[in-house]
């Protein structure tokens, strides 16, 4: 997100432009984006899994009956 106005800070364009080191040559940024990846990923996992789960649990004729069967109101 750019400032209001659509200036940006000279000093930090500056340096972006003077940095020809590429981000998989830089050690912390590699050790960053690989913490990144798994942490993305399981986020990504889990809340599928909760999905799923609450999906399934519909099925049951136990739900069906706590929730005073709910195919009949749709």
């Amino acid at each position: 997100m750019s400032p209001p106005g659509g200036e940006t800070d000279p000093t930090l364009s500056r340096l972006v432009a003077q940095d020809k080191t590429p981000w998989y040559k830089k050690r912390n940024l590699r050790t960053m984006y690989l913490f990144m990846l798994p942490a993305t990923i399981g986020i990504e996992m889990t809340s599928g899994f909760d999905s799923q789960l609450i999906n399934a649990a519909q099925i049951v004729p136990a739900w069906q009956e706590c929730q005073c069967n709910p195919q009949l109101y749709s």
